[in-house]
């Protein structure tokens, strides 16, 4: 039977952060107008207040993941081997494992909707704008091979 020389697997490197997520919008849509009350004693009619905007949807999609790095290569002997050994030697040197990727970012969170107007105390007052929708994540990075 052969002697087998068995070397230690590397460590599995650490995975890298994630890219910052994308950014929002700086504020919420325009709001809408208050009502205008004119008094019951004005033969004007009041004004309704109006619903805020909705809000605008994100195209800021979230910045892909790197890679992962590359797994350390096997260790690395000098041996003098006996020529009283009849079978051989084996030697087993494995490389690491490849480091898992990145994490994608987040995408950017859609836009808030606007108040809705004050109805003043004369009118209701209105609806607030819907939100908008978020941009989507990117996806986490390949994982790196081993050697």
């Amino acid at each position: 039977m052969p002697a087998v020389i068995l070397g230690k697997k590397p460590p599995t490197p650490a995975q890298p952060g994630a890219p910052n997520d994308a950014g929002g919008f700086s504020g919420p849509a325009s709001p809408g107008n208050n009502a205008d009350c004119t008094g019951s004693w004005n033969p004007i009619p009041d004004t309704k207040p109006t619903n805020g905007n909705d809000g605008a949807n994100s195209t800021a999609s979230g910045a892909s993941g790197v890679p992962g790095t590359q797994g350390d290569n096997g260790n690395f002997l000098s041996v003098a081997v006996s020529e009283f050994i009849s079978e051989g030697v084996i030697f087993v040197l494995e490389g690491g494992d490849g480091g898992r990727g990145a994490d994608g970012g987040k995408g950017g969170p859609g836009q808030d909707g606007g108040k809705g107007g004050n109805g003043g105390g004369c009118e209701d007052g209105a609806n607030g704008g819907k939100g908008g929708t978020g941009a989507k994540g990117a996806e986490r990075a390949a994982t790196a091979a081993f050697f």
